[in-house]
């Protein structure tokens, strides 16, 4: 009988050590995956850190840009600076130069003065949305 309770003993140490192994084996696995996710959430969180700096400083280019077509059409007033030959004429070039008076003429000078100041800040806009969305690219390549 004892002979019986030795070997039983003897088992169950071996199946209680399997057990053991088992866990720790177990263990290792679950802190590899936990360490796995903690990683990829710091790069994930890395990556929307820098996509908000960057739909920060795009709203400010943007409303950097509000003022931009009063500037341009007070610096074209003032003469520093100067509309090319194509867009200065586009609005009269419909118009038989005998038929156009002087108020018409001054109208559509400040017409194209503003005209000339709403296509800076398209332009303005466009090339900021474009900035932006070439660094979202660049920063999900990373």
């Amino acid at each position: 009988m004892s002979l019986l309770g030795t070997f039983w003993a003897g088992w169950s140490w071996r199946g209680d050590i399997a057990a053991v192994t088992g866990t720790r084996t177990e263990l290792k696995q679950s802190k590899g995956e936990t360490k796995a996710v903690e990683q990829a959430r710091s790069v994930e969180h890395s990556k929307n850190e820098r996509l908000h700096e960057i739909g920060t400083q795009y709203e400010a280019a943007r409303s950097e840009n509000e003022s931009l077509p009063s500037i341009v059409v007070a610096e074209l007033r003032n003469g520093n600076y100067r509309l090319r030959d194509e867009l200065a004429s586009c609005e009269t070039r419909n118009l038989s130069s005998a038929a156009a008076t002087a108020s018409q003429r001054d109208a559509g000078a400040v017409s194209r003065e503003e005209i000339a100041g709403a296509a800076v800040r398209i332009a303005r806009d466009s090339d900021d949305q474009l900035r932006a969305c070439q660094a979202v690219v660049l920063a999900d390549r990373k």
